[in-house]
């Protein structure tokens, strides 16, 4: 955690005593030498001691990240201690110069106290400051982190949205709308689990159109795609979001009906039929009419995905042998 420029000055300042001041504090001090690399104050150390640097230079170091504090001459350290008497210290204070420092201790401060009551006064007002501006520099740098934490998690919102967005992209079929066979590949499993572990039915729908070669070999690919893209608006409308409809070919679809009873499944498939047949074309030709082949069956459990789709084949092939446009349901 960083302090910005403008309370570091105003904390230096805080604790920046005058020459006047100086000169009284040390008049009641004790004096010694201290030397670079010096530890004068450990965190977690118990004292009462105030210390003012007379010469050389102290860096006073925080847990939890805090920035570290770097005092100089007329600078003071240590004072919550003095002011509050015998207490865990809160920082480690490390000498990086050779330099003085006087110790004022509490027998000091008593007869401070006695002959000079404006200066202990000035220290407790400089102390309250200190505290009060070192708790709104936190507050502020508290702020600059919360919003640099709100510009970080808006950044992955929208990565993850982009990353979404490419995901279902490459999930897609382009044309429909509806899903493709790479995610069917990737979904049938998850599936197939949900419900075994579930204990719930799943019906696998396979959808082949019938008459849809004429229309691309006498209207044109155009015409075809347009039928396609209509036959993706009909299957989504007879689907629900935890289907997972997809266009595994040119006219070939395949649906995964999840958690749904086999009288509802099969409702389902004879109605989405029944929408195929009801299409109408105009925009290509009033007389344009498809139809489509639907075999469905019933996941049944412990069997493998080639077994659940060679079972979904035969079915759509019984529907194609024995007239198209119809559906073979296998509960």
């Amino acid at each position: 955690m960083t302090i910005a420029a403008p309370w570091e000055d105003t904390l230096a300042s805080i604790t920046r005593l005058t020459d006047a001041e100086v000169e009284q504090l040390t008049a009641y001090a004790m004096r010694r030498e201290m030397r670079a690399g010096e530890v004068v104050v450990r965190v977690n150390d118990r004292g009462d001691t105030m210390y003012l640097i007379g010469a050389g230079a102290v860096e006073v170091r925080f847990d939890e990240g805090k920035a570290k504090k770097e005092l100089g001459p007329g600078q003071y350290f240590g004072e919550i201690a003095l002011f509050t008497g015998d207490r865990a210290r809160t920082a480690t204070a490390v000498a990086t110069q050779d330099g003085v420092l006087y110790a004022i201790d509490r027998p000091a401060m008593a007869r401070l106290e006695r002959d000079c009551p404006h200066l202990v006064c000035s220290l407790l007002h400089r102390t309250c400051a200190y505290l009060v501006a070192s708790e709104q520099a936190l507050i502020d740098d508290l702020r600059r982190q919360n919003r640099e934490l709100e510009g970080a998690l808006d950044y992955l919102r929208r990565t993850r949205e982009e990353l979404d967005a490419a995901e279902l992209q490459a999930n897609t079929d382009a044309l429909t709308g509806l899903y493709n066979r790479r995610c069917l590949g990737d979904q049938i499993a998850k599936f197939m689990t949900r419900s075994a572990a579930r204990g719930s039915a799943l019906f696998l729908v396979l959808v082949d159109l019938d008459r849809f070669k004429p229309v691309n070999d006498t209207y044109g690919h155009a015409a075809g795609d347009a039928v396609l893209r209509s036959l993706g608006v009909v299957i989504r409308e007879n689907v629900r979001s935890r289907d997972l409809p997809c266009r595994v070919g040119g006219d070939e679809f395949a649906i995964l009906l999840s958690e749904i009873g086999p009288e509802t499944a099969r409702e389902r498939a004879e109605r989405l039929r029944s929408a195929i047949a009801a299409l109408q074309f105009p925009e290509i030709a009033p007389d344009v009419r498809i139809d489509a082949s639907i075999g469905a069956i019933a996941y049944q459990p412990g069997e493998s995905e080639s077994d659940f789709f060679a079972r979904g084949d035969k079915a759509l092939y019984e529907a194609k042998r024995t007239g198209r446009g119809r559906v073979i349901f296998v509960a």
